[in-house]
């Protein structure tokens, strides 16, 4: 039998933006593999109004020695809604990276999010990634062991409490601390911003699989977006 009960989601997210997110993630899929073609770009960057930047190195493809690191899909969708309903800044892939991100600091993206940090003074960056559904946590917060922090611990103390609000309850520290390669996370901190990586795990991200995925979307979608919201000016 087809369930046709409504669905209810959140008091602020609601399904059209859960429909909104999984058409956003399904034009997105056929390019994760594609590399641009010369002249185009490879990622993109959408300015918000909150002093919060996010950035999604991974969702699509990278490159990396030589061969494909696969994306951490739904990672996309999440950032580009978090714009939309958040106002934060996202710099976000949108081809397969010929540079991966999140592996290597010379190249375009970086340059990018050097430019942000330096333009628009964030008070924190969110750098989103996602993981295996095996993994026994909601969401890891890496924060290089508390260094990419910057002394502002205050600020991941808030981001716990608004994930914990709906219903993200295992919340892991360090599993992923980004404090090996030329991570995201160690770019940032090391250019003055305080930054905390989040790894996804993917029963999150696929709101499009059935009707408790979307839900888990929703339930994240809020809570991040209420965090963000409370750095408005």
């Amino acid at each position: 039998m087809i369930d046709t009960a409504p669905l209810h989601f959140t008091s602020e997210i609601s399904a059209a933006h859960i429909a909104t997110a999984v058409r956003f993630e399904s034009r997105l899929r056929p390019r994760y593999f594609s590399l641009a073609h010369s002249g185009e770009p490879w990622f993109r960057l959408l300015r918000g109004s909150v002093p919060v930047l996010l950035t999604a190195p991974h969702a699509t493809a990278a490159m990396r020695h030589g061969h494909w690191h696969g994306p951490d899909d739904g990672t996309g969708w999440l950032a580009y809604m978090l714009h939309r309903l958040a106002g934060a800044s996202v710099l976000h892939t949108t081809r397969g990276s010929p540079s991966d991100p999140n592996y290597y600091d010379d190249n375009a993206f970086k340059a990018a999010v050097k430019h942000e940090l330096a333009v628009r003074a964030p008070k924190i960056v969110l750098d989103v990634h996602g993981c295996h559904w095996s993994h026994p946590f909601d969401i890891d917060l890496g924060t290089m062991h508390g260094r990419s922090l910057l002394g502002q611990s205050e600020m991941l103390h808030r981001l716990r409490s608004a994930l914990r609000a709906e219903g993200l309850s295992r919340l892991s520290d360090n599993r992923f601390p980004a404090a090996r390669n030329a991570t995201v996370t160690k770019w940032v901190a090391d250019h003055g911003t305080p930054c905390v990586q989040l790894e996804v795990q993917s029963t999150w991200l696929h709101p499009q699989r059935d009707r408790n995925r979307a839900h888990r979307s929703a339930r994240l979608l809020q809570g991040l977006s209420r965090y963000i919201k409370s750095f408005e000016p």
